[in-house]
């Protein structure tokens, strides 16, 4: 969690400021100019003044509008003034045939018509007229505040430009969400997590031949963290006269004889860093007379029983402090780095409901306790310590958890997998804004396509990535896709809006189970007609790319700029054609396009591309990058981003081309070259690396790179 220090940002108007004489125009806003319009000189338009614009006093929409008195439209340019932490986003979600849209950096994308400014939670869109963006990137000005540029054909009809302060916490209901405060630590985050390997069976030896695995395979990938979960603990464990919940968490048993102190131990000692699970949840209560009632009871005295709760907690202020905050210091004094904390939507919406629901409380009182709770976890744990709250999305978490689970558990089942998938989409709006998006644990011992197909989605849209599978499970080739796919992105959304709630929420525990239990050779196999079926009815289940089964990714890095677009059946695709401008590019621009998954050039496209069709559970991933006429770089086979993780910069001299790269020592990758007709490469030199050109079939050219270091320098001499 980082802490913020600024002032709440005010929910007022954008005040007009009109000069008659000079005919400036500017809309102020928290001390800056939010919007100032150039019209050419001379021009006779219109605008609006501030509060006649105003559609609804709570939440505050404010609507300007501009309009020019001539017979043929005129090029109006516009600045917008952010702070330094906007975005390009759009307004809206993914509609029919619309790839949903993510953003690695500060891409300024095609068509996208809105700025989002995050620490002021402050949303301006646009509508109307034509309009395009002036420059390539955002720009800062000499206050560090962040300036975007548009041209707008504007005439009679009317240009209109929506200003939202407070968006995700009034507009959209977030009422915690206070980014001025703090804001969710958006760093990237993979790790391991015992659950789905070996569940309530896992044992201290486990743990360490896991960890010794992991330091080889996928820590000099990027994997950090092993999450140890249910099963370490003593069982049954709660509050009695003569022990603490603390205690019973941190006590030794005969799986983990060294207690939870001794499992971030065994992991720290390898490198990884120590994570752990607890419930909110008492297995047993048998309090003292000494002992202050804790538990929720019916008003006959009764404990009330609720899903997945033995005994809920009351949640009161001097039960958290009593016998949570114990457990919470002894993890952090442990040497814990990282938390998960389950059960709490049954505690809020089972157990607290239930009170609710029996006048026992008021649902202010609920809220109240709830929000407290997670206030608590912040303020023990510190800043520096990484909390996922689970299961469900819960509005009284923004600005204290880092990531929040947004769906149920998650096994190598088919239906398990397209729940993860969908929901991280229905979901996407909250992604790096609210807190971390988390799909749950990531089983690849499942069907290699279906595991290729999530590990993609969790590394592009920057999910919370915890595999979870014994080590017998990782072949030769799932640790390949594995590798390609670590570490994730740290993307944030690039699309806003309502819940889209128009299909089935896949949380099915009750009906299918939380348990996946067999080998990699059970998994379910489905006919496409029911997986059709399973999915329910939704409007978009005739498109060619259902809701949730395309995603397009923007990624602005300082050596360039470039789009990811993943394809992925959830249903099962047919072949079809994408307009460019559906995955956020400019349909009039030359785009060379690599398939990552295939290892395969596909030429050059303009408009549109065309696409197979794909079985349930496939994926392919695309590469889009501008084609500029000269010797270019166009993917990599290190990472699925093609390649955001090791390429640090790019720099072209007449006649070479250069990559500075980081890549694990001793492992050999191919990078893949644009050399138009005309050109050929002379030589490939490197240097803390040994480069060797491979192949030349017509304009693509592939070299080879063995990192000697992990630092290195590949240089290719044209």
């Amino acid at each position: 969690m980082k802490r913020i220090d600024r002032p709440e940002p005010p929910r007022v108007h954008a005040i007009s400021h009109h000069n008659d004489e000079t005919g400036e125009l500017y809309y102020e806003y928290n001390g800056r100019r939010l919007v100032e319009v150039k019209v050419p000189k001379g021009t006779n338009y219109r605008y609006r003044f501030y509060s006649d614009g105003d559609i609804c006093t709570s939440p505050l929409f404010q609507q300007i509008y501009l309009a020019v008195q001539e017979e043929k439209a005129v090029p109006v340019r516009i600045d917008f003034t952010l702070s330094p932490e906007a975005v390009c986003i759009d307004p809206e979600r993914a509609d029919r045939e619309k790839a949903i849209l993510g953003q690695v950096g500060r891409p300024l994308i095609y068509g996208v018509c809105g700025l989002y400014d995050i620490l002021d939670d402050y949303l301006i869109d646009w509508f109307g007229n034509e309009w395009r963006w002036l420059s390539d990137e955002m720009e800062k000005d000499a206050d560090g505040n962040l300036k975007v540029s548009i041209e707008v054909m504007i005439g009679p009809r009317a240009f209109i430009i929506n200003c939202r302060p407070q968006f995700y916490r009034k507009h959209l209901g977030y009422e915690y969400h206070k980014p001025w405060e703090s804001r969710p630590n958006t760093k990237a985050v993979q790790g391991w997590c015992s659950w789905e390997a070996y569940r309530r069976e896992v044992t201290e030896k486990n743990v360490a031949d896991v960890c010794d695995f992991l330091k080889d395979t996928f820590l000099p990938y990027g994997l950090e963290y092993v999450q140890i979960d249910d099963g370490y603990q003593k069982n049954p464990y709660g509050i009695t006269p003569e022990h603490t919940l603390a205690e019973a968490w941190m006590a030794p048993t005969e799986a983990f004889p060294k207690g939870a102190k001794g499992i971030a131990e065994t992991i720290s000692a390898r490198g990884l860093s120590p994570a752990i699970w607890m419930n909110s949840d008492v297995r047993e209560y048998a309090p003292g007379p000494e002992t202050p009632d804790c538990v929720l009871r019916h008003e006959d005295g009764t404990i009330i029983k609720a899903a997945w709760l033995t005994t809920p907690l009351d949640w009161k202020d001097e039960t958290i402090e009593r016998h949570f905050v114990p457990v919470l210091r002894a993890f952090r004094e442990a040497g814990f780095k990282y938390i998960k904390i389950d059960a709490l939507r049954h505690s809020f919406y089972d157990a607290l409901g239930q009170a609710v629901r029996e006048g026992l409380i008021t649902s202010d009182e609920a809220e109240r306790r709830f929000r407290r709770l997670h206030e608590v976890f912040r303020r023990e744990l510190g800043d520096d310590f990484y909390l996922l709250v689970c299961w469900g999305i819960f509005t009284q978490t923004a600005g204290c958890a880092d990531a929040c689970r947004v769906a149920t558990d998650a096994n190598p089942d088919w239906n398990k997998i397209r729940m993860q998938i969908t929901e991280q989409a229905r979901w996407w709006h909250t992604q790096h804004v609210l807190f971390l998006n988390d799909p749950d644990h990531v089983c690849v011992r499942t069907k290699p396509s279906w595991g290729r197909a999530l590990l993609s989605n969790v590394a592009l849209t920057g999910g919370l990535m915890m595999l979870s599978d014994p080590i017998d499970s990782y072949d030769e080739e799932r640790v390949y896709i594995t590798q390609r796919c670590l570490p994730t992105l740290e993307t944030m959304t690039a699309e806003t809006g309502p819940l889209d709630i128009r299909y089935p929420a896949y949380a099915w525990t009750k009906v299918h189970g939380a348990a996946f239990k067999g080998d990699i050779t059970t998994w379910n196999e489905l006919t496409p007609e029911e997986v059709m079926i399973q999915a329910g009815a939704h409007k978009t289940m005739d498109d060619d790319h259902p809701f949730s089964c395309l995603w397009a990714f923007h990624i602005e890095q300082p050596f360039g700029k470039w789009c990811v677009a993943q394809r992925v059946a959830n249903w099962p695709l047919k072949a079809s054609t994408i307009p460019l401008e559906n995955l956020g590019l400019d349909p009039k621009k030359d785009y060379l396009v690599f398939d990552f998954w295939k290892q395969e050039f596909l030429g050059t496209v303009t408009e549109k591309i065309s696409v197979p069709e794909l079985e349930y559970g496939c994926g392919q991933v695309l590469c889009f990058r501008e084609k500029t006429g000269r010797p270019q770089f166009v993917a990599s086979s290190r990472h699925v981003s093609m390649d955001a993780v090791s390429v640090k910069d790019i720099s072209e001299k007449e006649g070479s081309l250069t990559l500075k790269l980081s890549l694990p020592e001793d492992t050999m990758e191919n990078y893949f070259f644009f050399v138009p007709k005309g050109r050929e490469i002379k030589e490939a030199l490197g240097e803390g690396c040994l480069a060797k050109i491979e192949s030349v079939k017509g304009e693509l050219a592939v070299v080879s790179v063995k990192a000697l270091e992990k630092d290195c320098e590949l240089k290719l001499q044209f």
